[in-house]
């Protein structure tokens, strides 16, 4: 299998790198990085030196599982999932059930946020960004109990310190970690996990019961993180694949009562990275 690279950007998504695999009589395979520096993610010049001294690197597999296997998946009709509501400039209502809501750190205004959506949800997700301090936190905490809010999960509260994180094994509500996978945070057993499978090859069936999440990197990567879904993960879940790329016109997604690919979206991207030329041979 022969690695080629180039430099690329997807509408809406950060400047990354665009893989692509080719074998005789075989459809192209084709991986998109484009990391987020800011949350630990390998830079583009550390995945590629990586890459040519790991034979078993995560880009040759998604590499080999695109040619091989999802873009078969083409071919036959492709089961809707579930996702959570989001913000983008305004309410996305992909779910009555639950609300993802990022926080800022600043409580008075994060407050207001939540007092004013909780009852429009049967149960809120929280992403605080480690922007709260474990005492500022505790604060939260407190206010959320009084309020009676009802929490699905609070998602990276504080920032990293495995000792901090050991105390949220028995808390009140369940804290879980975004990606440690694929950054410097360690799994803690017990701990649930948000996934971000572009970032991270897996093989395995221990992923049925955790949320999908997409790492905002265009509609070639939302593509991946539905494949490893539907190979991996548990459609019943409520996931967090569709982001605030949900509604821009590069999107792959439509929503009814759940989430569908829009397979002549997906079809006409692979059509136009095929045409691409000017690659480097890796």
């Amino acid at each position: 299998m022969k690695i080629f690279f180039k430099k690329y950007q997807f509408a809406h998504s950060p400047e990354g790198v665009l893989f692509k695999a080719s074998e005789k009589k075989k459809s192209n395979g084709f991986y998109f990085y484009s990391p987020w520096t800011s949350l630990g993610q390998k830079s583009i010049e550390h995945l590629l030196e990586d890459l040519k001294m790991n034979s078993f690197h995560f880009v040759r597999s998604f590499l080999f599982k695109d040619m091989y296997i999802y873009r078969r998946y083409l071919s036959s009709k492709l089961p809707s999932f579930y996702n959570h509501s989001f913000f983008k400039d305004d309410l996305i209502h992909c779910s009555e059930k639950y609300l993802k809501l990022k926080l800022t750190g600043r409580f008075d205004s994060d407050r207001e946020k939540i007092i004013k959506l909780n009852s429009n949800f049967e149960s809120l997700r929280l992403d605080l960004n480690f922007n709260y301090s474990e005492d500022e936190f505790s604060v939260l905490i407190d206010f959320l109990q009084a309020e009676q809010v009802k929490i699905d999960y609070i998602e990276d509260p504080i920032p990293w310190k495995e000792e901090s994180y050991k105390k949220f094994l028995d808390h009140k509500f369940n804290i879980v970690l975004d990606q440690p996978y694929n950054s410097s945070k360690k799994i803690i057993k017990g701990l649930p996990v948000i996934f971000k499978p572009v970032l991270h090859s897996y093989f395995g069936d221990r992923l049925k019961e955790q949320i999908f999440s997409s790492n905002m990197n265009g509609p070639l990567s939302d593509w991946h993180t539905y494949c490893e879904l539907l190979h991996f993960g548990n459609l019943s879940l409520h996931h967090g694949i569709c982001t605030n790329q949900f509604d821009s016109e590069s999107s792959i997604f439509s929503f009814k009562k759940s989430v569908n690919v829009e397979k002549e979206i997906v079809q006409s991207i692979y059509e136009k990275l095929e045409s691409l030329d000017g690659w480097n041979s890796l």
